[in-house]
């Protein structure tokens, strides 16, 4: 597979669980403080961000998760910011 083809496809899974994760999750909290729910749904919403993009992309959903990666591990630093855009864009799209 091209590493552009596969950029993308992981830029999209980032960006979808950070898009779930905020949205379910910031849902779920609005709806506790007028309705007094439960917080079931915020498990929910991280296990089906999780599981939707730990195989594309490694399911780091998070800018600090990123950078950990990229300093300890082997995460390729030429993805950092592209990632970072991703997430940021999600987590803004997700906002109810």
């Amino acid at each position: 597979m091209c590493p552009i083809k596969a950029l993308k496809g992981e830029l999209i899974a980032e960006f979808i669980g950070c898009f779930i994760l905020i949205f379910f999750g910031a849902g779920c909290v609005a709806a506790l403080v007028l309705n007094e729910a439960q917080y079931t749904i915020w498990g929910i919403a991280v296990s089906l961000a999780l599981y939707l993009t730990a195989a594309i992309s490694g399911a780091h959903i998070n800018l600090a998760v990123t950078l950990s990666l990229a300093i300890y591990h082997k995460f390729s630093l030429a993805k950092v910011i592209p990632y970072m855009f991703a997430q940021i864009a999600g987590t803004f799209k997700g906002l109810p």
